[in-house]
């Protein structure tokens, strides 16, 4: 048994008090994904698809996680780059397809995407990219860009 049964019964249940929230759905999602409860996954995105004010955005990078837990990779590709083709400047697409392409092992586009998404983001940014491309550096063993991450993380940190 996985150790996400617990959080997932919590925003099940936050879900059936607040059923207009959409940040419930997203977090169920999240631990659905992670367990590889997938055909739950699939429900609860199209719940939150009919929800007042949910973000296309979002339900874009969940039909991608959803393939990518699947292990389908012959949809999530395209999926993937007609989110690129559509969103090219959205800071939370570049990211998650930043993710995308680092689960897949393809650490130079991952790259270049969190680049993408850290520069595409309003200021004050966050740093969240900048540490992705951090750790994807320290995998390659490129430890020196590893550092230079860091340093633009906390550079970030003092100047915004």
């Amino acid at each position: 048994i996985r150790q996400h049964h617990k959080t997932i019964l919590f925003y099940k249940e936050q879900i059936e008090r607040f059923p207009e929230a959409p940040r419930n759905y997203l977090e169920l999602m999240n631990n659905l994904l992670v367990d590889h409860r997938i055909a739950e996954a699939k429900e609860t995105l199209e719940k939150y698809r009919k929800l007042k004010g949910c973000s296309e955005q979002r339900i874009r990078i969940y039909e991608l996680r959803i393939a990518v837990c699947e292990g389908n990779r012959k949809h999530a590709d395209p999926l993937a780059k007609a989110m690129l083709a559509d969103y090219p400047n959205d800071a939370k697409i570049l990211f998650a397809l930043g993710g995308y392409y680092a689960d897949c092992e393809e650490y130079e586009e991952a790259i270049k995407l969190f680049e993408q998404s850290y520069e595409a983001g309003a200021e004050p940014h966050y740093v969240d990219a900048l540490q992705a491309m951090a750790v994807l550096y320290e995998i390659r063993k490129e430890y020196k860009e590893a550092i230079r991450m860091q340093e633009r993380v906390l550079q970030t940190l003092k100047e915004e």
